[in-house]
């Protein structure tokens, strides 16, 4: 005879470990100090009958001792690169369902200063991929300096990227091909790992020979014809720029890691805090003719060339025309932006032995299956109906169980009663105005509305680098007949602007 008894006991006691486990996981996701869930725990403890410990460290499984490495005038800690790929590995299988055939890496090299008031620093080395862009450690160093010697501290990266790049990974009866993506640093970081001139030298530019000037106290690139001046892997694999390379990077020893190629321009550091830094300075305080009318990417840094004369031109308006090359290679710029990796001084709560309370707040994540920065999987196509009405256009002969006057996606709204707020654009290029949404019994979604039938582009003229319509831009006029279409048809949301005579301007928003 079966015991009741028995099996409710067991279904509670899971659901007591579950409740303690969600605890714990948003203490991790909150970066709560021990201090204040130690506070939680007395109370959780006073007025509830769960089991929960008594201290933190015991709820967290957080490690007593951090296995460090002298090395020079730090310490180093290695985390581990199969360690970080098994991980995220489980976090392919829990996210998405199935084990990827490769995996595309991305390595984050950079230095943190952890008190402000002096030199030392914490040089973690990162990694993340290209999919669910998830970060983790691979090592860590920390020091009242940076490393003395670029090779010591990623000796041991490297040679685990050897080994798991030649003979593969196997994890769970699966065979993982691994690709080392790109290499992404700011320019300091950059040039101590690969052994190469600074960014304020002459010879500074990691992707062409161009050599520059010494004005007004900054470096300085005058020009921008740089198509017969690139730098090659090969070439410096081989050591051939030696007005360039200041040293040996064991860098090179990865397979099929091109260290001019692979080494990401980064827009966060080069873009965000650079480029536009600079642009708002002179936008502040400069004169009226730095003031810009809107240019392409690739022409900027001539026409800023112009505007201000050669001293304008410094390392980061240099290398931006370079980052076009990184865009063809990776795709948009938040492919392989460094904002991912920004969250690890996060962990760091204090001043003192900052690489051990990494180690510790990082072995807590891992305890919980959790990484440095959560995956979040959005379903853009969910398609939401809200507001039931019943005056709407319908369609004949088509029965239909309701009617609603709001369309609601992750991205986007569309209010069908808003001329303002109602236009899509569908997978074949039609643009229709929304009218009312309906449902049928079997829970499948259609718009009705009107057709927005192309009168003519916005502009054409040749003094514009391309037309409007290349950019879905155009003056449409609404048909008269009303119509249906399946909502799974639909693509992204239109603004519609009153132009002229019952015609409208029609643009496209991006990221619906």
């Amino acid at each position: 005879m079966k015991n009741v008894g028995s099996d409710n006991n067991i279904i509670d006691n899971q659901e007591d470990d579950q409740f303690i486990k969600d605890i714990a996981s948003w203490a991790i996701t909150f970066n709560i100090f021990h201090i204040a869930l130690l506070a939680l725990l007395v109370i959780l403890r006073k007025y509830t009958h769960y089991l929960f410990p008594k201290d933190p460290r015991t709820l967290l499984k957080t490690p007593r001792h951090t296995a460090v490495i002298e090395m020079g005038l730090g310490q180093y800690c290695h985390f581990g690169l199969r360690n970080a790929l098994e991980k995220m590995l489980d976090e392919y299988n829990k996210v998405l369902g199935r084990m990827p055939i490769s995996l595309d890496i991305f390595i984050n090299i950079d230095g943190l200063p952890i008190p402000k008031s002096s030199n030392s620093a914490l040089w973690p080395i990162l990694c993340s991929d290209t999919v669910l862009k998830s970060v983790f450690i691979v090592g860590a160093y920390y020091g009242q300096t940076k490393p003395q010697c670029n090779n010591d501290f990623l000796r041991h990266f490297v040679d685990e990227a050897i080994l798991l790049i030649n003979t593969e990974l196997f994890y769970n009866g699966i065979k993982v091909k691994i690709n080392f993506h790109g290499l992404i640093c700011d320019a300091p970081a950059r040039a101590f790992i690969l052994s190469i001139k600074n960014h304020t030298g002459y010879n500074s530019c990691t992707r062409c020979t161009i050599t520059g000037e010494y004005l007004d106290g900054r470096m300085c690139f005058p020009t921008t014809k740089i198509v017969d001046a690139l730098r090659t892997d090969e070439d410096f694999a081989n050591n051939k720029y030696d007005d360039f390379q200041t040293g040996e990077t064991i860098l090179k020893q990865i397979p099929n890691f091109g260290l001019v190629s692979s080494v990401v321009i980064d827009y966060m550091h080069l873009i965000c805090l650079g480029v536009v830094k600079k642009l708002i300075l002179l936008w502040v305080q400069g004169p009226r003719t730095v003031k810009l009318s809107q240019q392409l990417l690739n022409q900027i840094s001539g026409v800023l060339l112009n505007l201000q004369n050669t001293k304008f031109m410094s390392h980061n308006l240099h290398t931006l025309l370079h980052i076009c090359s990184d865009v063809q290679k990776y795709g948009p710029v938040d492919n392989f932006s460094a904002f991912r990796f920004e969250n690890i001084k996060k962990m760091i709560r204090k001043n003192e032995k900052p690489l051990q309370q990494l180690s510790r707040r990082y072995s807590e994540l891992n305890n919980f299956n959790m990484p440095i920065k959560k995956t979040i999987i959005k379903n853009n196509n969910e398609i939401c109906f809200e507001k039931v009405h019943s005056n709407g256009p319908l369609i004949d002969d088509y029965n239909f169980s309701s009617e609603y006057k709001i369309l609601r996606t992750k991205t986007y709204t569309i209010h069908s009663n808003s001329a303002s707020n109602n236009c899509i654009s569908l997978e074949n290029g039609t643009v229709v105005s929304v009218l009312n949404l309906v449902k049928r019994s079997d829970n499948t979604k259609f718009i009705i509305g009107k057709k927005l039938k192309v009168v003519k582009d916005l502009y054409s003229d040749p003094v514009y680098p391309c037309t409007s319509k290349e950019l879905g831009v155009q003056v449409m006029r609404e048909d008269t007949a009303v119509c249906l279409w399946p909502c799974e048809n639909i693509r992204n949301k239109m603004w519609k602007m009153p132009y002229d005579q019952n015609q409208f301007v029609v643009f496209p928003v991006i990221h619906t």
